[in-house]
């Protein structure tokens, strides 16, 4: 599909898959469940909608060019194809976590617990062995993936039995852990609301609400016992437990009140209540100035840097000296190459990883510095905390200020012209020179 986009539009790859990404939960309400699960766009799956698409995270995640949306909607289809044929149709759920398994391979960890869950049935012996045998191929393909990740790309692979224990849970994690929490505190209240329901209702669906809570179990074992450092700072990050909160949440929404349209529509209003503080300050923000959503709590690295900015009040010297290539010094992991695409009257160029350019040193040539401000979640982090945020500490050293006095003193020296971008207490957060 998103090559499709890509060949009849005049459009780039990552544009493309965000746009697939952003239609997807489109698709999954008027396209694939009427098909797949011949349910069709009524009220009832309105309180899911909301609860899934108003929540700020969510949209933060479905408007990137990362692979979850597509497997989150598959996951969607497997989890309402087993709430509403329960084992009747066990293999299209089995084929649903395997398509969504091939865009994030988390999704098969749902794979075991269903089938274990099909073997306590009293079912013919050969459907057990079939469901057996899909499920083989599915976990399969992922071992081999992880195999290949982790043996010839030398890439980590953390789901080892290796690297679980309970070492890492003491006071300093535990203080990740309420930080985290109150990130999401939103998210987190809809989801014990929905756990109260499951509880309360627990009788009138004994076996799947018990299957229910046993899955939600296993998910967050594997998430949160697991003691790889580059696991740990992710503990109760959305993005990696956005699986963990769709088990229960789903089955509230799509199957408990399913026939109810006056809990249907408290649900709507009790969700979208909650959720309207985060959705208000995720959209209240001048977009002159988004470098104000650095170390938010949807990412912790500072990715709006404010190139936009510094480049519009640069723009006359940049024209008048016929400047074409400016380097950006690359010194975090969060200054990648800048596609061509992004801007058509620049070649915006990047350094060599972790190099710092603060010396003008060309006439056809500017530099770009940045210096983001630490502000929203970051500065909550303690330094004894089990977490490194990407970018913490790699930006210009431990030391910002000094560090970036000494860089921007280099630019005044060497640079015939020196242009600064600066937050409302006026310290500097990019500076661009032309020699």
């Amino acid at each position: 599909f998103s090559n499709l986009i890509f060949y009849f539009f005049d459009l780039n790859l990552l544009d493309t898959l965000r746009i697939t990404n952003l239609i997807s939960i489109i698709l999954w309400a008027t396209l694939l469940r009427p098909i797949f699960l011949n349910e069709n766009l009524d009220i009832k799956i309105i309180p899911f909608i909301i609860f899934y698409a108003w929540y700020p995270q969510f949209i933060y995640l479905h408007a990137g060019a990362s692979t979850e949306p597509w497997a989150i909607i598959f996951l969607f289809l497997a989890l309402e194809n087993f709430f509403k044929y329960k084992f009747d149709r066990i293999f299209l759920t089995i084929v649903f976590l395997s398509i969504g398994s091939c865009f994030k391979s988390q999704i098969s960890l749902f794979i075991p617990i269903f089938v274990f869950f099909y073997l306590l049935e009293e079912k013919k012996f050969s459907k057990k062995i079939s469901l057996i045998f899909l499920s083989s191929l599915t976990i399969f393909n992922t071992s081999y993936y992880s195999y290949i990740r982790e043996n010839i790309y030398q890439r980590w692979q953390p789901i080892k039995i290796k690297n679980y224990g309970f070492e890492h849970l003491d006071q300093n994690f535990f203080d990740l852990v309420f930080l985290r929490l109150f990130e999401i505190k939103g998210l987190l209240l809809v989801f014990l609301l929905c756990f109260i329901i499951l509880i309360k209702n627990f009788h009138n669906n004994k076996k799947i609400s018990l299957y229910l809570i046993f899955l939600t179990i296993f998910i967050f074992s594997i998430l949160f016992f697991n003691t790889v450092p580059q696991f740990i700072q992710h503990t109760f990050f959305t993005r990696y437990y956005i699986y963990l909160y769709i088990i229960i949440l789903s089955f509230i929404f799509l199957e408990t009140y399913k026939n109810s349209k006056i809990i249907n529509i408290l649900l709507i209003i009790f969700t979208m209540v909650v959720y309207s503080n985060d959705f208000y300050k995720f959209f209240n923000f001048n977009k002159d100035s988004p470098y104000k959503l650095n170390f938010s709590q949807f990412d912790t690295d500072p990715i709006y840097l404010g190139l936009n900015q510094i480049l519009e009040i640069s723009e006359k010297d940049l024209k008048s000296y016929k400047i074409e290539n400016i380097y950006i010094s690359r010194s975090t992991k969060i200054i990648y190459r800048i596609p061509k695409y992004f801007y058509k009257d620049y070649n915006i160029l990047a350094t060599a990883p972790k190099e710092i350019n603060c010396t003008c040193e060309k006439e056809d040539v500017a530099i770009i510095n940045f210096y983001p401000e630490l502000r929203n979640s970051l500065l909550k982090y303690e330094t004894n905390m089990p977490t490194s945020p990407d970018g913490y500490e790699e930006l210009y050293g431990k030391n910002l200020q000094n560090s970036k006095n000494r860089c921007l003193e280099q630019m005044n020296n060497s640079c015939s012209v020196l242009h600064l971008l600066k937050e409302d207490d006026k310290s500097v957060i990019a500076a661009l020179g032309i020699k």
